[in-house]
């Protein structure tokens, strides 16, 4: 739907406010007219904001009105053009009232811009739209849809969603469209009553008879698409005459021609004339048709194009006139500036050139042009690469096709990767089926991380820390021990996006040195993307001022969103006397601002003759960036990836692409979401069951049941929820009908054997209103299985007491769950728990945090470790909670995830972005939305272009505000090899000299705590907290501050502060959690744990003894789980480690538990040849039974394995 920019929204009692119409709740009215009313909504869901038309009650009984409403969705549907208004979805009320959900669109009709003030367009600006106009028209006709109904209110210029300084036409309300024609006469004209823009609707006539052509006047009843190209016609000859040839419906003056419109003006080309008059032919026969009209439009435009004209001009699509003084003469030169397409087809034609080039290096060029276009529809010119002779030329195919993310060429890397022979090849291949989520790509690298030369191995880490690998991380860190330098830069850029804030302080330390020019402007670029204000002040600065690092400045400001620098962007690029290489800095400038004029601009540098190959490559591939996309909606582009990924034999890529599809509503994501419930993996399945819960409808609810009858377990206890969820907002709707049908098919569930299915089918059927389960459910609340425990919490909204009681259960998920319920109903009683959560080292930590703030509780915002080693499922949906949440916490966390490996998970970081800005007016949430807009990947860089032109629609300095710059924090005083060392005795601080920050407080003093983020810390005897980076307000005297690594007493001054360095570290916290959890048996819990702990302590350098700790941690766990034979490898392994590594509590510990499990084991002890002598090497516990033995040299033999004895393998000679 429609709103124009600039009116006032109507606010309204209207009892409907408030209610859902299919997945859209209704937020205020917009307009009202005869037959129904327009409301503004949103997705309940996803926030996708929407309009509601709604149908009056007593039309919708009428069964031909009734058609005509719906008819306007169908045709719609049936076209699916993006010059049309999208529908989302359409459907009836309980009270009968039919409703619409359409695209919510801001600006304004043809007739608001230009027929009402009496403003005329120009003629070529009247053919640019009406080009944009007649293709979707001719869409329209070659599905055999007729509009029936054009005039200027229909016509709509709304800013184009992913270029927002040019409009685009939308064409809106299709609901006459093929419908038969009706016998009541027509009405008088609306214009005659001194109304304008009859109405198609409750009343008379069938069109608007203005616009109408004669054989609808005439009541034919085969009327076609040459009625559109009259209407059509009268609309374009009223914008460029300012009115139309009659003001009246009389057939009698309808057939009067109208005066031609080169007669009234000069400034309307002869043709343009010409083709308006034959599209107002009184016969249908003498119409051209709709696809006649665009391409005689089109003609017409670009024929104005190369028109000569006597001034210089900038804008594209015009000509260029040069005036060059010689001997006294004016010499006239005329420059044909090309068009979008025209520029686009001449930087295609040079890439494929270079392509096929015979200098390795300028193949490398194209490649590298065409990762510039940053749309994975190119990666097939770069794929008959991968079989060049050349190994570079294959690395850059290869790093190309990855930076794409084009998903349809998996097959032709994995096959590359089989035949290459070279390190880097293999390097690059690997990285880029990393980025296409395809496991061979990791695996590849870690195998080059343990068996490649040093510079390998350095490649393959680089490649492998982009994905948060724990290994990878800690060989970074040992490569940038020492001072730092800049060629660690890309090292320390890999650590420091991973969360490290050593290697941050150390690109700091670079920045501040003496880095060249050119190097320091990307280091701030890369600065500022990590939340550093002082570098975004130092590009600023230097974009003032003339000198060699303006150029660069304003260029990496561009990046970042900000357009300042267009008109010195635009003077280089163009400028033949700056060095090629200044002017590639323009370009890449220029392609960053993103504006599609521009790729004219630069279509004449790549018509030079005498520039550098690199240049040439450089600008072709920043057309292609500028002259691509800019006519696709978000939506198709990101369903079309999707559906693509799909196909994928990687199961993480089709994993992602069901999160894409269930953030999309359109019905061809609900097609692909269905197909996704039969793919080969659990895991996708149970994706696309989440998914499609979260969309919600009469659709969804059907799909899911499909679930129900799943191989996997995980998958119909997930599907049996889903549908408990779908049918409770569906009740709450008015519909319970469908619900009903999905409780007979969930109730088989309830003869399971399995107590988690039984539990889930009567958590879904209590969802469906079936209130006898309540009963089972209370019994559910009492089983030994923590998980079923769990879901009887998470099903008992209503149940109080249940509730409550679950706060005391030993599970802390349990807990967790039930706090959670407790505190979206505003009871504090979930409060505890809460805080126990929100201190902890996962995600649930930032959960427990929003649900805190929500009940008023200050706390401190989680840190950002907590996103350490999650998935990118774990990531995106956290993103939901991030949006939710206050704006410091959300400052705090989002930065990180718009920069994230995954592109799904930054294109959802760009919506959250847009949705805290929105709520909270906190301009800090702008860079981030403008920084994306130049992402790497097309999904991402469209959505948050279409993000920001919202917003700039209603305020045009979002473009350019900068956020407050926020100073970065000093960092601790610690080397990178000590890192984790932690402190053995009391370490208070001197006092400060500087007074207490407020004044206020006397009788106390403040304490600073230094220390990692995510460590825990208790003052005294009070509730533990995080470390905070506010100084903590404390009374005069003695405190004793505890943290994991020990406890220490601090002495606090009146009115000054005194600064303790924390004993401990985040790698100690998450290892005492770890142990905490084996204590109470929460094994999944403890699990994580481990886990994170191991790769935080890589990447941090935690000490030996710790790390060693972890496998004593592991051993427990396998033990408590009942897995000896793993158990016991553990145990084994501990017992091997060098001495100083282990506890000597621990070392007799796993002595016991090894005495306790080797009864129940059989032991192989395998003996190689060894300094020449036959010694033992390796020894593995095995459970009774016959084992596969490998003797080596590729031998094998099955043996027989007894509980507690030893059988020895000799690989001796």
């Amino acid at each position: 739907m429609f709103l124009n920019a600039g009116t006032t929204r109507m606010s309204s009692d209207d009892p409907r406010i408030g209610s859902v119409f299919g997945n859209f709740r209704l937020l205020r009215k917009l307009g009202e007219g005869g037959m129904g009313v327009v409301y503004e909504a949103e997705h309940h869901t996803i926030g996708r904001r929407a309009a509601v038309k709604v149908m009056h009650a007593e039309f919708a009984k009428n069964d031909e009105y009734a058609k005509r409403f719906l008819n306007e969705a169908r045709a719609v549907n049936i076209i699916r053009h993006p010059g049309l208004v999208e529908i989302f979805e359409f459907g009836q009320e309980m009270d009968g009232s039919l409703y619409i959900v359409m695209e919510f669109l801001e600006g304004k009709s043809l007739f608001d811009r230009y027929v009402q003030p009496g403003v005329k367009p120009t003629a070529i600006e009247a053919a640019r739209l009406g080009e944009q106009a007649a293709r979707a028209l001719a869409a329209a006709h070659e599905k055999n849809v007729v509009h029936r109904d054009l005039k200027p209110e229909n016509l709509m210029l709304v800013p184009d969603p992913v270029r927002p300084t040019e409009d685009r036409v939308k064409i809106l309300d299709f609901g006459i469209a093929k419908v038969a024609r009706r016998t009541t006469p027509v009405a008088p004209s609306p214009r005659e009553s001194g109304k304008r823009g009859a109405r198609t609707g409750a009343g008379s006539y069938l069109g608007t008879p203005l616009y109408m052509a004669p054989e609808q006047h005439g009541g034919a009843e085969d009327v076609d698409g040459r009625a559109d190209v009259f209407s059509f016609g009268l609309v374009l000859y009223e914008l460029l005459c300012g009115k139309l040839p009659y003001e009246t419906n009389s057939l009698a003056l309808i057939a009067k021609q109208a005066t031609p419109l080169h007669e009234l003006s000069k400034a309307v080309p002869l043709k343009l004339s010409q083709l308006i008059q034959r599209m107002m032919a009184l016969e249908p026969v003498q119409r051209p048709t709709m696809s006649e009209v665009a391409s005689e439009l089109s003609a017409i435009v670009k024929a104005s194009r190369r028109r000569v004209s006597p001034v210089l001009t900038a804008v594209a699509g015009a000509a260029c006139v040069v005036v060059m003084a010689m001997a006294g003469l004016a010499i006239w030169k005329v420059v044909h500036v090309p068009t979008l397409s025209e520029a686009r087809e001449q930087a295609l034609k040079v890439i494929q050139a270079g392509l096929v080039a015979g200098d390795p290096a300028e193949r490398s060029l194209a490649l590298r042009a065409i990762e510039l276009s940053r749309d994975s529809g190119f990666g097939a010119l770069a794929q008959p690469l991968l079989s060049d002779g050349q190994p570079t030329v294959q690395a850059s195919a290869a790093k190309t096709i990855g930076e794409l993310g084009a998903v349809a060429l998996e097959p032709d890397l994995l096959s590359t990767l089989e035949k290459s022979t070279t390190p880097r090849t293999t390097v690059e291949i690997a990285a880029a089926l990393s980025k296409l989520s395809n496991p061979r790509g990791p695996e590849t690298l870690r195998t080059l991380l343990a068996k490649s030369d040093e510079l390998t191995k350095v490649e393959s880490a680089l490649r492998l820390a982009e994905q948060g690998d724990s290994s990878a991380m800690a060989l970074l860190q040992k490569a940038t021990m020492g001072e730092p330098q800049l060629a660690m830069v890309p090292l320390l850029l890999s650590l420091a996006r991973g969360g490290d804030t050593q290697a941050l302080a150390k690109l700091r330390q670079i920045f501040d040195g003496k880095a060249q020019s050119a190097d320091k402007a990307r280091l701030a670029y890369q600065l500022v993307r990590l939340g550093d204000g002082t570098a975004r002040e130092w590009l600023d600065r230097n974009a003032q001022f003339d000198g060699p690092e303006q150029l660069r400045a304003v260029r990496f400001l561009a990046q970042l969103g900000d357009t300042t620098g267009q008109v010195l962007l635009e003077k280089s690029s163009s400028d033949d006397k700056q060095p090629d290489t200044a002017r590639e800095v323009a370009v890449e400038g220029l392609a960053d601002l993103g504006r599609s004029e521009n790729a004219s601009r630069l279509a004449l540098v790549l018509g030079e003759r005498n520039i550098s190959k690199r240049l040439r490559y450089t600008t072709a591939g920043a057309i292609l960036l500028l002259a691509t996309g800019t006519q696709t909606p978000p939506e198709e582009l990101s369903l079309g990836w999707a559906k693509a990924a799909l196909g994928s034999n990687s199961d993480s890529t089709r994993e992602l692409a069901v999160l894409l599809l269930g953030s999309e509503s359109s019905g061809g994501s609900m097609e692909a979401l269905r197909k996704a419930l039969s793919d080969r993996s659990a895991n996708v399945r149970k994706s696309a069951v989440v998914a499609l819960a979260d969309r919600g409808g009469k659709d969804a609810l059907t799909a899911l049941a499909t679930g129900l009858s799943d191989a996997d377990k995980d998958v119909r206890v997930a599907a049996a929820q889903a549908m408990g969820k779908v049918s409770s907002e569906l009740i709450r709707r008015g519909d319970a009908e469908s619900p009903k049908i999905a409780a007979e098919r969930v109730s088989k569930l309830l003869q399971s054997n399995d107590e988690r299915e039984r539990m889930a089918a009567r958590g879904a059927l209590l969802g469906m209103g079936d209130r006898s389960q309540a009963t089972a459910m209370r019994g559910g609340a009492q089983s030994s299985d923590a998980a079923v425990r769990r879901q009887a919490v998470e099903n008992s909204d209503s149940d109080d007491e249940l509730l409550t009681k679950a706060l005391e259960d030993s599970d802390s998920k349990v807990r967790f769950a039930a706090a959670r319920k407790l505190a979206q109903k505003g009871n504090k009683r979930a409060i505890p728990v809460l805080r126990e959560v929100a201190i902890s080292s996962d995600l649930d930590a930032v959960v427990a945090y929003g649900l805190l703030s929500k009940l008023g509780e200050d706390v401190e915002p989680p840190p950002q470790s907590v996103m350490v080693g999650t998935s990118v499922a774990e990531r995106h949906a956290m993103l939901g909670t991030i949006s939710e949440l206050p704006a410091r916490a959300a400052k705090k966390l989002l930065p990180s995830l718009t920069t994230d490996p995954s592109a799904v998970v930054r294109r959802r970081a760009a919506e959250v972005s847009h949705s805290l800005y929105l709520r909270t007016k906190d301009s800090s949430f702008l860079p981030m939305l403008r920084a994306l807009r130049n992402d790497s990947d097309l999904l991402v860089r469209s959505r948050a272009n279409q993000l920001l032109g919202d917003l700039a629609k209603q305020n045009p300095q979002v473009l350019t505000e900068k956020a407050p710059v926020e100073k970065p924090e000093k960092a601790p005083d610690k080397t990178s090899d000590k890192a984790e060392t932690p402190n053995k005795g009391p370490v208070p601080g001197e006092p400060s000299a500087t007074k207490d920050p407020n004044p206020s407080s006397s009788g106390s003093g403040f304490v600073q705590l230094v220390g990692e983020d995510g460590v825990r810390v208790q003052i005294d005897k009070g509730a533990p907290q995080l470390v905070s980076d506010k100084p903590i307000s404390l009374s005069v005297g003695k405190h004793r501050i505890t943290s994991v690594g020990g406890g220490q007493d601090v002495q606090v001054n009146a009115g000054s502060t005194v600064t303790v360095k924390l004993l401990g570290t985040l790698t100690e916290q998450l290892v005492h959690d770890a142990s905490e959890a084996l204590r109470s048996k929460e094994l999944a819990k403890a699990q994580t744990l481990i886990e994170r702990a191991r790769r935080v302590g890589l990447r941090m350098g935690a000490r030996p003894q710790l790390m060693s700790e972890l496998v004593y941690l592991q051993a427990r766990l396998y033990d408590a789980r009942g897995q000896w034979r793993e158990a016991m490898n553990e145990y084994g392994k501990y017992l091997t480690l060098p001495v100083p590594h282990q506890r000597s509590e621990t070392a007799a510990a796993v002595r016991a538990a090894v005495a306790k499990l080797a009864p129940r084991m059989g032991r192989i002890q395998i003996f190689t040849l060894k300094e020449g002598k036959c010694k033992l090497t390796e020894e593995y516990f095995l459970p009774p039974g016959e084992h596969l033995i490998s003797l080596g040299g590729g031998k094998s033999k099955v043996m027989s394995i007894y509980a507690g004895l030893t059988t020895p393998v000799r690989q001796c000679p």
